[in-house]
Formats: structure tokens, sequence, C-alpha cells
């Protein structure tokens, strides 16, 4: 089987079990977050990395973290809802995204790092 049929299997399955088991929100947005990440496989990297394979990263982590973050909320106002309106550190969404502009910021700048070092590199040789 190969990634795109495997992938495609995954998503029903997931959407199946969303219709089957689904008794509110929070399993509805565990089916989607599931389906979020089987849509946004990683890039396919061959061989040593360059500047474009960790702008793909970049990419590919950016949505990764969107799921995350939405999966995030819905779980916090499925907990609030069923707690009555739990007290919840309300800053820990602006820390998840404090931690996915970091993470994504890493690869960003690791690109831009060594498309500066490759235009040096050039440069020293002429």
């Amino acid at each position: 089987m190969n990634f795109d049929n495997a992938q495609s299997v995954l998503n029903r399955a997931l959407c199946r079990i969303a219709e089957i088991q689904s008794d509110g929100p929070l399993r509805i947005a565990f089916a989607n977050f599931g389906v979020a990440l089987g849509d946004n496989p990683p890039p396919p990297i061959r061989g040593e990395m360059d500047a474009d394979d960790l702008d793909e990263l970049a990419e590919h982590m950016q949505r990764v973290m969107e799921a995350v973050e939405k999966y995030a909320e819905a779980v916090i106002a499925d907990a609030k809802f069923r707690t009555s309106g739990l007290d919840f550190d309300v800053n820990v969404m602006g820390r998840l995204a404090d931690m996915q502009g970091d993470l994504v910021g890493a690869f960003r700048n690791a690109a831009d790092a060594m498309r500066e070092f490759k235009r040096e590199y050039e440069a020293d040789d002429l």
C-alpha cells in the first residue's frame, strides 16, 4: 500500500470513527485533527537537506502546529463547558502560539543561514 492510499484509508477511518462515536464536538475536533495530520505528511527529503527543504519543513510544521492549536482550543472549550466554566490558564494558547512561532522560525532562520553561507562561499570562489 503506498502512502497516498494509506493516508486515504486513515482519513476515511477517522471520519467514520467520528460518525460512530460522536458524542460531542470534542470527538469531531479529534477526528478533524487526525485528518489534518493525515493531509499533511512531511515533505519527502532525499539525502542532504538544502535551504528549500528547510523552508518546506517550516511550512509543514506551521500546518501541524495550526492543527494542534485548533484541537487544543476545542479541548479547552469542551472542558470549560463540562465543568461549568473551569478556570483555565488562558495564557496557555499564547504560549502555544509562541512555541509555534519559535519552531517555524527556527526552520526559516536555518534556511536563511544556509542561503547566506552558500552566497558567501560562492563569493569567495570568485
